[in-house]
């Protein structure tokens, strides 16, 4: 067994490993968010062209040598297009589950202890933001928790237990968003829980799902009429996105007798009445850094490209200096002390 605090410890020293790195580069925003993801030793790279990733990897590899750290070649990957990054299969076309995991959930017996239970929920609920209305979906398996004591299969339960199965196995791809267009937000009320949906639409023109999320209600919740319940889901989702359902919830808000739904009703259709305003300014915002503007090394002096020859980090040949290959690609390095 090892230190109880080693993990987060582990953590903490490479966080430092590339906070280091970022002030000696001068990155206008943190290197964890700019190109490279960092949990413990498993460290991804990714870029948009060739020639950036060549560099990135170039950059990453250098605050590892400089913080003490060895990279394991054989359990390292470089310029792949998709890559498995904890749990997750990362492609161009967005996010999507590791096969081997939903592999695992499909092939689960129907669990006959209470600790069986909690493996088979820890294992779903990784994945719940794959998954519509999944508080709703899974209710009578976190509810079975609740009682400690002995298990008792029920027919709703094993019901929850293949809903959830069938949901994961035909899991979407979950698209990467883009700051620069605009996002909708699709909610939807239940007595037992409500959800929400983030999408956006593509260049294709299509409307491409970015993440499901959901949760369950309280009793006293449960008990809310619907155009309420609406309410509270717009609220939980979150008041910053296009509100999809307002023409059921609109009408019946300028109606609202009691001093709480009539606050609700000032407070929701003061939004929709700015949200035109707030859309429009929604396009100026500052962009994401594009590969365009990434920052470049610092010119070297003759001797210094002498000595950096004689011990390159990343072998580059003339012809991919000269060569912008489109379509990036990612990396994955173990990183070692």
């Amino acid at each position: 067994m090892g230190i109880c605090n080693a993990p987060a410890t582990f953590q903490r020293a490479m966080n430092m490993a590339f906070a280091e790195f970022v002030n000696k580069t001068r990155l206008t925003q943190p290197l964890i968010n700019f190109c490279v993801i960092v949990y413990m030793d498993e460290i991804l790279v990714f870029s948009k062209t060739y020639e950036y990733h060549v560099e990135h990897v170039e950059w990453v590899l250098h605050a590892l040598k400089d913080a003490g750290f060895k990279v394991a070649l054989e359990k390292s990957e470089f310029f792949l297009s998709e890559i498995s990054f904890l749990g997750y299969i990362v492609t161009v076309e967005g996010l999507k589950p590791d096969p081997r995991k939903v592999a695992a959930v499909r092939e689960a017996p129907a669990p006959v202890t209470l600790t069986q239970v909690r493996a088979f929920l820890g294992l779903a609920s990784y994945y719940r933001h794959f998954i519509r209305s999944f508080a709703f979906l899974a209710k009578p398996l976190p509810n079975l928790l609740k009682k400690e004591e002995q298990l008792i299969w029920t027919p709703e339960c094993e019901a929850a237990f293949r809903a959830l199965k069938e949901a994961l196995t035909s899991a979407p791809v979950l698209a990467r968003p883009d700051p620069t267009r605009q996002f909708a937000l699709h909610t939807d009320w239940q007595p037992q829980a409500i959800s929400a949906v983030l999408t956006q639409q593509g260049t294709d023109g299509r409307e491409h799902v970015i993440e499901y999320a959901s949760k369950t209600l309280s009793q006293a919740q449960s008990n809310y009429e619907a155009c309420k319940g609406e309410c509270l889901a717009v609220v939980w989702g979150g008041s910053t996105q296009v509100i999809a359902s307002e023409e059921e919830i609109q009408p019946r808000l300028r109606t609202a007798a009691s001093p709480r739904r009539t606050y609700n009703a000032v407070v929701i259709l003061d939004y929709i009445a700015q949200r035109e305003e707030r859309l429009k300014g929604f396009p100026e915002e500052k962009p994401l850094r594009p590969p365009s503007s990434y920052p470049r090394p610092a010119p070297k002096g003759p001797q210094e490209d002498a000595e950096e020859e004689e011990t390159p980090l990343v072998a580059r040949s003339a012809e991919q200096q000269n060569r912008r290959r489109q379509g990036g690609g990612s990396a994955r390095a173990h990183a070692e002390s």
